[in-house]
């Protein structure tokens, strides 16, 4: 068996292992669940921020019109709270009263 059909068979079987395994499904499900639930003080949070950073960088090369079609899915589905109005504002902030 030559160096090279030896690599070829390896790298095959490897492919295969990881097909079969998936770790980049397992190790984007850890990273979520450690960012998620974890403060930014924690050393488990900033040892999953890195995965979670290139499971997006990932998704936005190999899949951008999915990505963006998502992102506007989401924020269909999600809008951005109104601002609280408070209603004496006005009378509140006047500055051509003098105070007592």
């Amino acid at each position: 068996m030559t160096l090279l059909s030896a690599v070829a068979l390896a790298a095959a079987l490897l492919g295969y292992a990881a097909g079969r395994t998936r770790p980049a499904d397992r190790l984007t499900s850890w990273a979520q669940d450690v960012v998620t639930e974890r403060t930014p003080r924690s050393l488990a949070f900033w040892a999953a921020a890195p995965v979670i950073v290139l499971a997006l960088a990932a998704i936005w090369t190999f899949h951008p019109r999915r990505s963006a079609a998502n992102r506007r899915s989401w924020r269909e589905e999600h809008p951005a709270p109104a601002p609280v109005r408070d209603p004496h504002w006005a009378t509140r902030n006047r500055t051509d009263t003098p105070d007592a």
